[in-house]
C-alpha cells in the first residue's frame, strides 16, 4: 500500500471518530446527571397517609350513595388499614357488609382495589384508581359541611369519668383528633374528615396499629365509636359521649 495512501486513511478515521464524539461536554455532563437522578419529568414521590385516606374517602362519597348513614352511622365508613414498606390500606365498609380495600401506592398513587364478602368467602378485583383524580375534590356534601366546621370543633368531656376530646381545624380542610380516655389510652395524632352525620377518623393506638372510628353530634353532646381496632382494650363498637366544655 502506497505509504501517503496509508496515511490519508488514518486521518479519514480520526475524523470520522471525532465527528462521532463530538457532543459538547454540557450535554454529555447533563447525560450522566439524568442517569444518576433521572428524568426531570419524572413524578416526586409524596403520597402520605392522610393524602391517602383522603383520596379514598373522596372517592367513596363520590361513587357510593351514603343517605342510609344518616340513620345509622356506623353502617358505612371509611378507615385506615394496615401499611406496608410499599403501599397504604385505606378500608370503606359498605352498608352490605362488604369491604373494599384500597392499596394505594406510595410512589404513584395508583391506587388498586379489592372487594370481600368475609361471610360469603368472596374476594375479587375490583380495578384500580389514580389517587391524585380524588385529592382536593369537594363533594355536595362536603361543601355544605364545610359551612358547619366551626360547630364541629371544640373541646369535649365526659360527665362520667373526665375523659375528654378535642377537635380542631387543619389549613386542609380536615381535622386534627386527640383523644384521652380515663386509665386506658391518649390518642394526639388522630386526623379526620367530613363524613355523613359527622367526622371520621384515624389514629394510632398504644401498639403502633391503626384505629379509627366515626364522632358524631347532636347539640353540645359528640359521640366516639370506634369502628376499627385491633387493639384488646378498645373493641370495635365501643362508644364514648362527651359534652362540648
Amino acid at each position: 500500500m502506497n505509504y501517503k495512501v496509508f496515511i490519508s486513511f488514518v486521518l479519514a478515521a480520526l475524523m470520522l471518530c471525532s465527528c462521532k464524539n463530538s457532543k459538547p461536554e454540557a450535554a454529555q455532563n447533563a447525560d450522566a446527571q439524568s442517569e444518576v437522578t433521572g428524568s426531570a419529568d419524572s413524578p416526586e414521590t409524596k403520597i402520605t397517609a392522610e393524602m391517602a385516606f383522603e383520596g379514598v374517602n373522596n372517592y367513596c362519597h363520590e361513587k357510593f350513595d351514603w343517605t342510609i348513614t344518616e340513620e345509622n352511622p356506623d353502617i358505612m365508613y371509611v378507615t385506615m388499614g394496615e401499611e406496608t414498606d410499599s403501599a397504604y390500606q385505606v378500608v370503606f365498609r359498605s352498608y352490605t357488609g362488604s369491604l373494599t380495600h384500597f392499596y394505594v401506592d406510595k410512589l404513584t398513587g395508583k391506587t388498586r382495589m379489592v372487594t370481600k364478602v368475609p361471610n360469603l368467602g368472596v374476594e375479587e378485583a375490583d380495578g384500580t384508581i389514580d389517587l391524585h383524580d380524588y385529592l382536593g375534590k369537594v363533594s355536595s356534601s362536603d361543601k355544605e359541611a364545610s359551612t358547619t366546621n366551626e360547630s364541629l370543633t371544640g373541646h369535649f368531656v365526659s360527665d362520667d369519668d373526665g375523659s375528654s376530646l378535642t377537635i380542631s381545624a387543619r389549613e386542609d380542610g380536615r381535622y386534627s383528633i386527640v383523644i384521652s380516655l380515663f386509665r386506658l389510652t391518649h390518642l394526639d395524632d388522630g386526623v379526620g374528615g367530613d363524613a355523613e352525620g359527622g367526622i371520621d377518623f384515624t389514629a394510632t393506638d398504644a401498639n403502633g396499629e391503626p384505629i379509627g372510628g366515626r364522632i358524631t353530634f347532636a347539640d353540645d353532646t359528640a359521640t366516639l365509636t370506634f369502628i376499627h381496632s385491633s387493639w384488646s382494650l378498645i373493641e370495635e363498637g365501643a362508644k364514648w359521649e362527651f359534652k362540648r366544655k
